[in-house]
Parts: structure tokens; C-alpha cells; sequence
């Protein structure tokens, strides 16, 4: 660990278990943020300076210490760190690790969010693709074998649902899951699956250009889009961003020329599909049904 003798200890009583690490003040300008996976929440950094001014800081958060200098990498903590600086304050209460490796640093971040509640399907696949490749290179396994190196799509599909059900396993034996805890955790092989073909699917400006719109925050529409070939994803989008469409299905048809059937149509749609799916039984069923209902004037239904 770097001298500390710019560093305050602090002492406090918590109610819940901390690390061994001691507690210190750690200038704000010795921490380097780098590039982070979650972008930084103005509006909640913000609430959050109101609430540490009228609390005080309860949770550190966590640096690693930069060999050979006095100064800190970011693991956890980004927005209570800028909620500090949005303060005015110059320190943060920080717990500081030795020994971690690039590796272990960016796991750590991930780790923070993966697990919290809230995330929105694109952030959440981001982080367990991410994760997933951060066990793979633990596991000494060459990092540059992506899903993008493999060409034909038959071969991507089949090396997916590999990858999918590989991480559902790293992940699990990872953090000691048992596989029911992984199903409520939506680490099963069908969810890490989807989120993997999410997240390694749809092309990056298309998920930065809808991010903010409603339709990211829509799985199945996502889904949606990302099987789409990227192109297409980006003249769907195209769509949506300039409010001519609100669903992918309904930029796609938009795209395609399709007439959008009206909703008396798609009712009359649904009610002659039903009536072909129906055995004999299940249609005797449903006139006897509509003899006693209210029929347009000059209609009935008669048996015989």
C-alpha cells in the first residue's frame, strides 16, 4: 500500500459486517475513475450530495492502490464519489486494496452491478457478458475467441448456446450458486442466453441511439431488434428515435411497406383464427354463446 500520511483513519461504528481493510479519507483528486460499463446518473449523483450533506457518507467506497504512486483506481462507488465532489467536499471515505489485478478491479465493478435490482435489459446484458468473459480470462482461456470471430451463422448460434450454458456454470460455481439461486437470479442457461445474444446482437450506436427512449427498457422488443441484421437494426431505429414508430414491430412494417391493420381488424383477425383452431364441440359451444348475446339488427343464430 502507498503511504497514507496525506490519509485520515476513520473509526465508526457500523451495523453491518465490513472488510479488513481500515477506513480512510482519500483525496478525491488521487482517484482515477477510468472507463466504467455503467454510465454515471446526474440526477441520482445529485439526490444523492443532498443526502450524504444532511447524512453523512455511511458506505466507503472501494480504491485499489496504484503501485509506485500515491494515487487510487476506482473499483466500487462512482456515484457516491461524484456525489462528494458535487458536495464540495475534497475527501471520500474509501476502503483501499492492495494487490488486485485488472482483472479482479473491473469484476469488482461489475460484480457491484450486476447484482442490484433495476437494471435495464441493455445494461443488464452488458454486465453479464462482461462478467462471463472476466471468468473466461480467469480461467486462462484466450479472451479474443468472441462470438464475432466465428462467421457462419449456424456455428455463431451453436458456440452461443456453448457460451450460454458455460456461464451459467462459471458464473454459478463462481459465486457458489445453487442452481435454484441462479434461476431467481436470472442466471439459468435460457436467461444468460438471451442476454449474451442481447448484448453481442445488437450493434452498440444502435443500443446508445434507443437507451434513453422506452423501447430499451422492453426486453422482447429488444430481443426483437437484435436479431434483426445491423443495418436493418439501425434503420428500425432510425425509426423509433424519430418517433415514427414506438415498437420495432411497428417500424419493421413501417420499413417493409405493411399496412398497420386497424384495431377492428386485428379483433376480426384474432376472432377467425380462434373459430379455425376450434373442434366441432368448441364451435357448437360458441353459437349457442352468441344466441343469447345482442346481435347487430337483422342477424341471429339458429340451431337446425
Amino acid at each position: 500500500m502507498p503511504a497514507t500520511s496525506a490519509l485520515t483513519v476513520i473509526e465508526g461504528d457500523r451495523a453491518e459486517p465490513v472488510p479488513a481493510e481500515q477506513v480512510f479519507d482519500v483525496p478525491i483528486s488521487k482517484i482515477r475513475v477510468g472507463q466504467r460499463l455503467r454510465e454515471l446518473d446526474h440526477a441520482w449523483a445529485t439526490a444523492l450530495a443532498g443526502i450524504m450533506d444532511a447524512e453523512g457518507q455511511k458506505d466507503p467506497i472501494r480504491v485499489y492502490a496504484v503501485p509506485g504512486t500515491d494515487e487510487f483506481d476506482l473499483g466500487r462507488g462512482l456515484h457516491r464519489l461524484t456525489a462528494r465532489q458535487l458536495g464540495g467536499h475534497a475527501t471520500v471515505r474509501a476502503f483501499i486494496l492492495d494487490g488486485a489485478t485488472a482483472i479482479d478491479r473491473r469484476a469488482d465493478e461489475v460484480s457491484e452491478n450486476l447484482w442490484r435490482k433495476g437494471l435495464d435489459p441493455l445494461e443488464r446484458a452488458a454486465f453479464v457478458a462482461e462478467l462471463y468473459e472476466l471468468q473466461r480470462l480467469r480461467a486462462g482461456l484466450d479472451a479474443s475467441t468472441t462470438l464475432q470471430s466465428v462467421a457462419a451463422k449456424a456455428r455463431w448460434e451453436q458456440t452461443l448456446k456453448a457460451d450460454a450454458g458455460d456461464a451459467n456454470l462459471k458464473l454459478r460455481v463462481a459465486y457458489g450458486f445453487s442452481d435454484d439461486i441462479a434461476e431467481k437470479l436470472g442466471l439459468s442457461v435460457a436467461s444468460v442466453y438471451r442476454d449474451l445474444h442481447l448484448h453481442k446482437s445488437l450493434a452498440p450506436d444502435v443500443a446508445a441511439a434507443i437507451r434513453a427512449l422506452p423501447v430499451a427498457q422492453n426486453a422482447s422488443q429488444l430481443r426483437a431488434l437484435a436479431k434483426l441484421p445491423q443495418e436493418q437494426q439501425r434503420r428500425v431505429a432510425g425509426q423509433i428515435t424519430q418517433g415514427r414508430a414506438k415498437a420495432v414491430t411497428d417500424a419493421v412494417a413501417a420499413l417493409s411497406g405493411a399496412v398497420k391493420p386497424s384495431p377492428d381488424k386485428k379483433r376480426l383477425s384474432a376472432f377467425i383464427g380462434a373459430w379455425a383452431r376450434m373442434s366441432l364441440a368448441e364451435r357448437k359451444a360458441a353459437l349457442e354463446t352468441l344466441q343469447g348475446m345482442d346481435l347487430p339488427k337483422g342477424w341471429s343464430v339458429q340451431h337446425g
